[in-house]
C-alpha cells in the first residue's frame, strides 16, 4: 500500500501513470516504484562526461543573452540584496546556465560567493564558459560542502527531486543561520486540475506530456495547502506568492496570462501555474 511521501498517511489514491494523490494533505506526486525507475535511468544519462557536442547544444537551448526568464531572476535577486547586501553567499540548484546568480554578481556580489550545483557537467560548464561561475556536479540529497550559504535557491528543480526530505535536509545544514530558501515550483493544484481533464477527455496518452512525467521530469506537486507542510524540516515558511508572468519569458501570450494571474488573486482559486516560497533558517541555527 502506498504512503503519501509529504504527511506519511495511507489514505492514498492511486491514479494514472502511476500518479499518486494524498486524501488527507492533498499532495500530489510519482508512485514510489516509478520515480526510481525513472530517476535511475535520468542519473545513468547524465552521468556521462562532458561531451563537446551536447555542451553546443545546451548553448544553443539557453543562450549567454535573451534569457526569459531575466525579469523574475532580476526580481529575486533584488530582494536577495535587500536581505544580505553584497557580501551574501549564494548556492543555485538546478542553475542550467547560472542565469540567477549572473544577476546577483551584476549587483556587486562577488563572483567567489556564488556557486552551482548540477547533475549534468553541460550546465555547469555552462555557468563557467558564461560567467566564470564555479560549480559542483552531483545531487543536492547527499551534496556536501565546508561552505554555508546565506541564499540557497532551486527554480524549477526540488519537484525532479526523488528524495525531498534529504534534499531539504542537506539544505538546511548549508544554510548559514538566517538563510533563505528559495524554491519556485509548479502549482500541484493546477497540475491536479490538468490530469482531471485530460482523463475527463479520454486524452490518457496525453497526460505524460501535460505533467512533465518522462526520465528527469516531475515528480512532485506541492500547492499552497501542502507547500507548509515542509516546515518539518526544521525551515519556516516565510512568504508564498504565484509568479507574475514576464513579457520576456511568454512574449505574446504574457497578456493572457497576466489577466489569469490577476482572476486568480481575485478569485483565490488557487490555481496559478507557478509558485514561490520562501523559506528560513532560524537565526539561532
Amino acid at each position: 500500500m502506498s504512503r503519501c511521501l509529504l504527511c506519511g498517511s495511507d489514505a492514498v489514491a492511486e491514479h494514472l501513470c502511476e500518479l499518486r494523490r494524498c486524501r488527507a494533505c492533498g499532495f500530489f506526486f510519482l508512485s514510489p516504484e516509478e520515480r526510481e525507475r525513472q530517476q535511475a535511468r535520468f542519473h545513468q544519462a547524465s552521468g556521462q562526461p562532458l561531451d563537446p557536442e551536447k555542451l553546443a547544444g545546451a548553448k544553443r537551448k539557453y543562450p549567454k543573452t535573451g534569457v526569459g526568464k531575466r525579469a523574475l531572476y532580476a526580481q529575486w535577486a533584488d530582494r536577495a540584496l535587500g536581505w544580505y547586501g553584497e557580501s551574501l553567499r549564494a548556492l543555485d540548484v538546478g542553475s542550467s546556465g547560472g542565469f540567477f546568480l549572473h544577476e546577483l554578481q551584476e549587483r556587486g556580489v562577488p563572483t567567489s560567493h556564488l556557486r552551482t550545483l548540477e547533475v549534468e557537467p553541460h550546465y555547469r560548464q555552462l555557468a563557467l564558459d558564461y560567467f566564470g561561475i564555479e560549480g559542483d556536479l552531483g545531487n543536492i540529497e547527499t551534496y556536501e560542502s565546508d561552505r554555508r550559504f546565506e541564499l540557497i535557491t532551486l527554480f524549477d528543480c526540488l519537484e525532479h527531486v526523488s528524495d525531498f526530505w534529504a534534499a531539504l535536509a542537506r539544505m538546511r545544514a548549508l544554510l548559514a543561520p538566517g538563510g533563505r530558501l528559495v524554491l519556485k515550483l509548479p502549482n500541484g493544484r493546477w497540475a491536479y486540475l490538468k490530469y482531471r481533464i485530460d482523463r475527463m477527455l479520454g486524452w490518457k496518452e496525453k497526460i505524460p506530456q501535460h505533467l512533465y512525467l518522462w526520465d528527469g521530469g516531475h515528480l512532485n506537486y506541492w500547492d499552497v495547502h501542502t507547500l507548509p507542510l515542509l516546515e518539518e524540516c526544521g525551515l519556516t515558511l516565510e512568504s508564498f506568492a504565484y509568479v507574475r508572468p514576464h513579457r520576456e519569458q511568454f512574449g505574446a501570450q504574457q497578456p493572457l496570462r497576466l489577466a489569469a494571474y490577476h482572476l486568480n488573486a481575485l478569485t483565490h482559486a488557487h490555481l496559478f501555474p507557478e509558485m514561490i516560497g520562501v523559506f528560513q533558517k532560524s537565526p539561532r541555527g
